[in-house]
C-alpha cells in the first residue's frame, strides 16, 4: 500500500512551474510613474496652450431679448432741437411784421424807423448812419425794381453774390460781399448782407447786416434771425 510520503501532491494553480515569478511591484512602480508622466503632460499643456487662447477671449455679453414698446418715441437728437424756440420776440405794428431774434441779444429803435438788433451795445446801433450797428430793419417808400437797380454792378464787393428769393410770400433778393475799399459809411473788409423785400404799392423793407472785422462775425445769427421773419 502506498504511503503518503511517496505519493506526489499536485501544484497550486496560481502557482508557477516555469521556475521564475512576475515582479508586480517592478510594474506597479512603472505603471504608477507613466501616469504621473502623462497627468504632468496634460497639466502643462493646457497650462502653456489652452489657458493662454482662453483667457485672451473677450468676456461674453448677455444679450438683452427685451425689445422696445412700439410705442416708444426715438430719442431727440441735440441738433434738432429748435433753438430759436425761446428768443424775444419782436412785433412792428406799423409794417406788420414780426420776427425773432437771441434772448441775451439788445434791441433799439431809432426814430421810429430803424429797428437795431446785436449782442453787445457798442455795436448795437446808431441814428446818424445808413450803415449804423450790427443788424438795422427799416421800411422805406421806393419802387422796389429801381431800389434793386443799384445792386447790377457789385463791383465793390470781393466774394460778392446776388440771388432772388421768396420771404414770407413776398419777391425779395439777397445781396452780399465784402467791401474791397473804406469810404465814408463803410470799412474795408466789412461784411455785408443785405435783403430787401417788395412790399408792394411803392414800399420795400430792408434788412441789413453790416460787420466790421474787429466786431466779429455775426452772420449765421443774422441768417437764423431772418428765418424767422413773417408778415401779419
Amino acid at each position: 500500500m502506498p504511503t503518503l510520503q511517496n505519493q506526489q501532491l499536485p501544484a497550486y494553480p496560481n502557482q508557477s512551474t516555469s521556475g521564475k515569478g512576475i515582479n508586480w511591484a517592478a510594474v506597479s512602480a512603472v505603471s504608477s510613474i507613466i501616469i504621473f508622466v502623462l497627468i504632468i503632460a496634460v497639466l502643462g499643456y493646457w497650462w502653456l496652450v489652452i489657458r493662454p487662447e482662453v483667457e485672451s477671449q473677450p468676456p461674453i455679453q448677455a444679450t438683452s431679448t427685451k425689445q422696445a414698446s412700439p410705442s416708444a418715441k426715438p430719442a431727440t437728437k441735440s441738433s434738432e432741437v429748435d433753438e430759436k424756440a425761446d428768443w424775444k420776440t419782436y412785433t412792428d405794428t406799423k409794417t406788420g411784421y414780426t420776427l425773432k431774434y437771441p434772448k441775451d441779444w439788445l434791441s433799439g429803435t431809432c426814430e421810429d424807423k430803424y429797428l437795431f438788433l446785436a449782442p453787445s451795445k457798442d455795436i448795437l446801433g446808431i441814428c446818424s448812419s445808413e450803415f449804423g450797428g450790427l443788424i438795422n430793419i427799416t421800411s422805406g417808400e421806393s419802387d422796389y425794381k429801381d431800389y434793386i437797380s443799384q445792386f447790377d454792378d457789385l463791383s465793390y464787393f470781393y466774394n460778392s453774390s446776388k440771388k432772388e428769393i421768396t420771404i414770407s410770400g413776398k419777391d425779395a433778393i439777397r445781396v452780399s460781399g465784402k467791401y474791397k475799399e473804406s469810404s465814408n459809411y463803410v470799412q474795408k473788409d466789412a461784411l455785408r448782407i443785405e435783403y430787401v423785400i417788395n412790399q408792394g404799392k411803392g414800399k420795400i423793407l430792408i434788412l441789413n447786416y453790416y460787420s466790421k472785422p474787429q466786431w466779429g462775425d455775426y452772420s449765421k445769427a443774422f441768417e437764423k434771425i431772418v428765418s424767422t421773419f413773417r408778415f401779419d
